[in-house]
């Protein structure tokens, strides 16, 4: 399957050093320009080590396709202005591909599902890498956990519990 990623996952996937699992999980892996300025080059720039984690992984995974893209396709579409420059690329790309879009961001999702793309955020992402045996489900609550805590990654504890609780891995 091929993908386009986002900067919230690659960036929150990168924080807790699971890149990994978009190789054994995905053919392609396409990366607007755009996102790949935000999280690379604007992040090593900044001295991010989330940055140089994914950095190195794009520098060696085979999969990885850096694309540039034309948002024109979303222009027109309601909420579009409240998206950054990442989001929107990343949501032409996944139309014009007519692929899955790996996007964390609430008002970015919400557009894409008014486009009818198909979505999938990084907890989406662990609970696929578990349900394919990828990793197990002690990693999956503790990956889980860590990122109900981080401060650094904005994805919600009680949504972490809620899927933790879903799953029935809270031992």
């Amino acid at each position: 399957m091929k993908v386009v990623m986002n900067s919230g996952p690659l960036i929150c996937l990168s924080k807790i050093n699971v890149l990994y699992v978009l190789e054994e999980l995905y053919e392609q892996i396409i990366i607007p320009y755009e996102v790949y300025q935000e999280v690379i080059i604007d992040g090593l720039k900044a001295g991010k080590d989330d940055a140089k984690t994914a950095s190195i992984f794009l520098k060696n995974s085979s999969k990885i396709k850096i694309i540039d893209t034309k948002t024109s396709i979303i222009e027109g579409v309601r909420d579009n202005r409240v998206l950054g420059a990442g989001e929107k690329a990343a949501i032409s790309a996944a139309k014009d591909e007519n692929c899955l879009l790996l996007i964390d961001d609430f008002n970015a999702r919400r557009v894409a599902n008014s486009l009818n793309i198909k979505i999938k955020g990084s907890i989406g992402v662990l609970v696929e890498a578990f349900r394919r045996s990828i990793i197990n489900q002690r990693q999956l609550k503790y990956l889980l956990t860590e990122i109900g805590e981080r401060k650094d990654i904005w994805i919600s504890e009680r949504l972490c519990n809620e899927v933790i609780a879903q799953l029935g891995i809270n031992q």
